[in-house]
């Protein structure tokens, strides 16, 4: 799985209110034992990834698992949820044998072909294991990717959390591509509004733009920050966007070398008259 995308890394979050209120609300009844799962989509690059990083800073007494989906690893079956549950594996026995087998089965542990509903439920049985020690938090990234077996279970086990302390939230680019995940709860997140833009553009180059370049990058990435740095760099656009050295600006602590010519021999030392 790409680890990548689910660092430790907690980024600052600008004009998101509204979805971190939706997280509180979601991760408080988690821990009041009204197990429910909620799916955020949204266009590449508008904020889910930064999203999901908050939702984990918020979950502070919460285990959280956490996964992404491979579009490489699409063809191998339950190659997501085994990410998932690695570090559960060990409970393995505590569970019923035939969601048990189910899962080794899943995960390579034993011969044979699974079936996903009984893997959900070797799953859901895998996780409330650790929901009743303390709340538990699934987090899965880049679930449009997710290889079709572990779509189909972790979708089944998301709709059986209503008596358990679980939170599952899912983050995909248009519910159309997880067709298994269109009847949970879900929030799109759409572009940011512009002051919230603003904010955002600045802070984290610390460079002045001029108000007209601003204003045009913001206008034509809608709201949307993967698309400002490729328009803050691009050539002819923005050449008012980083003040140029005025003439003369140079400090020095030492003058400037003399330059050696490109060819020939160096130049003779400057001799002083007498």
């Amino acid at each position: 799985m790409n680890q990548s995308r689910l660092d430790p890394f907690v980024p600052v979050l600008y004009g998101r209110q509204r979805e971190s209120r939706l997280f509180a609300r979601f991760l408080g009844r988690a821990r009041r034992g009204h197990g429910n799962a909620l799916i955020l989509h949204g266009a590449p690059g508008i904020g889910k990834t930064a999203l999901l990083g908050h939702l984990r800073a918020q979950a502070t007494e919460f285990r959280i698992m956490q996964t992404a989906g491979a579009e490489f690893e699409m063809g191998l079956a339950f190659a997501a949820a085994h990410q998932l549950f690695v570090p559960l594996l060990d409970k393995l026995d505590r569970i019923l044998s035939q969601p048990r087998e189910a899962v080794e089965r899943a995960f390579a542990l034993r011969d044979g072909e699974a079936e996903a509903s009984v893997v959900a439920h070797g799953l859901s049985a895998l996780a409330s294991q650790v929901a009743g020690e303390r709340p538990l938090l699934c987090v899965i990234d880049d679930a449009q990717w997710l290889d079709p077996a572990s779509g189909r279970a972790l979708s089944i086990m998301a709709r059986n959390l209503t008596a358990e302390r679980i939170l599952m939230v899912f983050a995909v680019r248009e519910l159309v591509e997880r067709p298994e995940l269109e009847d949970l709860p879900a929030q799109r997140i759409g572009g940011l509004a512009r002051a919230a833009a603003v904010e955002l553009l600045g802070s984290p180059w610390q460079v002045r733009l001029d108000p007209r370049v601003r204003d045009r990058i913001i206008a034509e990435a809608d709201g949307n920050p993967r698309a400002w740095p490729a328009r803050w760099r691009s050539p002819g656009r923005c050449r008012r966007a980083i003040p140029r050295p005025r003439a003369g600006s140079c400090r020095c602590s030492h003058p400037p070398a003399r330059r050696r010519p490109a060819h020939g021999p160096p130049p003779a030392p400057a001799v002083r008259n007498q």
